[in-house]
């Protein structure tokens, strides 16, 4: 008992304590989020590639299948990496569920599309880096006509026709090595169209770099999906 000639203590009245003696209090306000337009604008692109929901591929180290995650315009398969052992994925890594992805064997190949086409070509390249699991998506480069001599032949010898200096440019970057003839890639064979060329393009792996600094190689992973009407020739 206390004195009455002594005050008693006082005790911290519970409504009286701070915001953080009370502990965190609740509020309304969501986290800030960031908005589609202020998102990288490559991440707001679809992979060229269509990629089933129940597609995966294989680590060829433990075994685990993974989903195609994290892909984009500029990365269309992702990153091809294991996040359990940590393997990166190369040319012999199992694909399941994309059928419609057809391996590559080799680094230079040659694209035609059919003639009269403006569009650029619709297949689609793609290499996955054997360092770092990055993909990449490898452009075709169109071969264009060789210009017109500024002077004339000296008489006597007959020009070359337009289709035959051509096809010597062709040959002079290696081309006539591939498994179908150039005469063959560019020449359209529907009916009544003998005239018409097919555009001719060149894709070369080996000229690409990945952002960990290694160069396209035959071991890492090289795919395409081939658009019907396109050929593609391998280049030996």
């Amino acid at each position: 008992m206390y004195s009455s000639s002594k005050n008693p203590p006082s005790w911290p009245n519970p409504s009286t304590r701070s915001s953080t003696e009370s502990g965190p209090q609740s509020s309304n306000h969501e986290s800030p989020r960031v908005s589609t337009e202020e998102r990288p604008r490559f991440l707001l692109h679809k992979s060229p590639i269509r990629i089933p929901r129940e597609a995966k591929w294989i680590c060829s180290t433990c075994g685990v299948p993974h989903a195609f995650t994290r892909t984009a315009a500029i990365r269309p398969l992702g990153y091809l990496i294991c996040g359990l052992c940590g393997t990166v994925a190369n040319y012999t890594v199992e694909l399941r569920n994309m059928s419609h992805l057809q391996r590559l064997w080799g680094t230079s190949f040659m694209l035609s599309i059919p003639p009269g086409e403006l569009a650029p070509p619709r297949t689609v390249f793609v290499w996955v880096c054997c360092h770092c699991g990055r993909s990449h998506q490898q452009y075709p480069v169109p071969l264009h006509r060789p210009p017109t001599p500024p002077t004339p032949p000296p008489s006597g010898l007959r020009r070359p026709s337009f289709r035959g200096r051509f096809l010597g440019s062709l040959r002079k970057e290696k081309q006539e090595e591939s498994e179908v003839p150039i005469k063959d890639l560019i020449t359209s064979h529907a009916p009544g169209a003998q005239s018409e060329e097919r555009r001719a393009y060149r894709v070369k792996f080996t000229e690409s770099w990945c952002k960990c600094g290694h160069n396209a190689c035959v071991i890492c992973l090289l795919v395409k999906v081939e658009w019907e009407e396109e050929w593609v020739s391998i280049v030996a």
